[in-house]
């Protein structure tokens, strides 16, 4: 590739000799050498930068969407997870222990078994899985989550390696478990009444009626 152009400038004209040319062309040959050591990092620079910003803005939506990242080699069972994720379930940045016995220490033992047949079944059928479950945070509370995972493999079609999602869903639990107590208390109050009360989506889906 051409780096650019290299001038000489001489007090008489005469035609170069064999030494001289060799010397010049050796100064050309070290300052293209350096030219493209200078434009290789600027672009090693230019990249890392984009790189950086794509990942902060990546950072940002995720931590917006209260959801983290993971991934679990299957022959180490080695996991990492993204500061994000260590940020959901109250843990200090890089605190994670980064095994998926640690990881099973944080969710509900009511909820252990599920998600393991999700995984194992995910990882047999070699699909996507989705499966919902409780972690306990740092502070001792315990927390909904939406897990969702896919497996790599590799040319004999054994799996690899396990990656996804964790997704903090506290919120849509609460909004959901409300929805449930408001329309009880509605159905204790329409049932005993003499007409006929029902709730209809816009799909013409009903939502709710009464015992009548």
């Amino acid at each position: 590739r051409v780096l650019g152009s290299l001038g000489f400038c001489f007090a008489e004209d005469r035609p170069l000799d064999a030494p001289e040319q060799a010397y010049l062309q050796t100064i050309a040959q070290q300052c293209a050498t350096a030219l493209g050591r200078i434009q290789d990092d600027q672009a090693r620079k230019a990249a890392e930068q984009k790189l950086q910003e794509s990942q902060s803005v990546l950072s940002l939506a995720m931590r917006g969407g209260r959801m983290g990242v993971w991934s679990r080699d299957l022959s180490t069972n080695k996991v990492w997870w993204s500061h994000e994720l260590e940020e959901i379930f109250g843990v200090p940045r890089d605190g994670f222990a980064g095994s998926e016995a640690a990881f099973q220490e944080f969710v509900h033992p009511a909820d252990q078994d599920r998600v393991s047949a999700a995984v194992a079944a995910a990882l047999r059928s070699g699909c996507d899985y989705t499966v919902e479950f409780r972690f306990r945070h740092a502070s001792g509370h315990w927390r909904w989550m939406e897990g969702r995972g896919r497996a790599s493999y590799d040319v004999s079609g054994k799996p690899t390696v396990l990656y996804g999602l964790g997704i903090d869903i506290q919120e849509r639990k609460r909004a959901e478990d409300a929805l449930r107590k408001s329309q009880a208390q509605l159905q204790l109050v329409s049932d005993p009444a003499p007409i006929y009360t029902a709730s209809l989506d816009r799909e013409h889906r009903f939502k709710f009626v009464d015992r009548a």
